[in-house]
């Protein structure tokens, strides 16, 4: 029986490598990301939406994606595992304040991406239930004005017969309309 010197430096090379044990390769914790900032501390009107479009990412495979209001479980989302398990998702989240939450009202979501591996990522929205838009009476050098600020967040119509002072931050959201008659 002859044996080649490549079957025997083969034999050698098996020897050494295939007797090792594989390791794992370490992946990254999940990841959740705010497609927009939003301050620590939002405020928004009883009966208008927060919103936030997220970025799920988990290299072990995203298990669920929890949301949860001031502690209490309200949405909660299951991934399929294994190798065909998503790995990356878009999560567009929508809450409507309810329209008989009190001013003053505050509250907490947190939103907790889990991996596989039961690693977990999470972000929160904190929020205020108030007011929004101010609208007041003053009088400038003998002219009477009606000075407006803030988010407006309904249909508001400004008028012909009256003169308007915008000050500070003035934005029109919520899908709301801002109708401004013409000579105003």
């Amino acid at each position: 029986m002859r044996i080649s010197k490549y079957s025997i430096l083969f034999f050698i090379l098996c020897q050494f490598s295939c007797e090792k044990n594989e390791v794992d390769f370490p992946f990254s914790n999940p990841s959740l990301f705010a497609s927009f900032e939003l301050p620590d501390l939002l405020v928004q009107e009883a009966g208008n939406n927060i919103f936030q479009e997220f970025e799920l990412q988990a290299e072990n495979g995203i298990l669920k994606f929890e949301i949860f209001l001031d502690g209490n479980l309200i949405e909660s989302i299951t991934y399929d595992g294994g190798i065909t398990g998503a790995i990356t998702d878009t999560f567009l989240f929508e809450y409507t304040i309810p329209q008989n939450t009190p001013n003053g009202t505050e509250s907490e979501f947190n939103f907790v991406l889990t991996d596989q591996k039961n690693l977990q990522a999470t972000q929160k929205i904190r929020f205020l239930v108030n007011t929004t838009f101010f609208e007041t009476m003053e009088n400038i050098n003998g002219t009477d004005v009606i000075k407006l600020m803030g988010r407006l967040n309904s249909d508001y119509a400004m008028q012909a017969t009256n003169i308007y002072l915008i000050d500070g931050v003035f934005s029109v959201e919520n899908n709301s309309e801002l109708t401004i008659e013409a000579d105003t």
